[in-house]
């Protein structure tokens, strides 16, 4: 299973398969969030510290 913390607890990560987006559960509990992939992406490197991609910083 896979797990991610975010938002302060725990969640475990199920792919949505008709639409390609991601849901966060708390297995017992009713609610679930539903992620698309750039913000499981986000949330993610928000979790392992790691900074966000080149092709995100825009230089002029």
């Amino acid at each position: 299973m896979n797990w991610i913390f975010y938002l302060g607890r725990w969640y475990q990560i199920s792919p949505v398969l008709l639409s390609g987006d991601y849901k966060l559960s708390i297995p017992g509990e009713r609610g679930n969030i539903i992620l698309t992939r750039k913000e499981l992406e986000r949330a993610s490197r928000a979790f392992f510290g790691l900074s966000p991609p080149a092709h995100l910083f825009v230089t002029r």
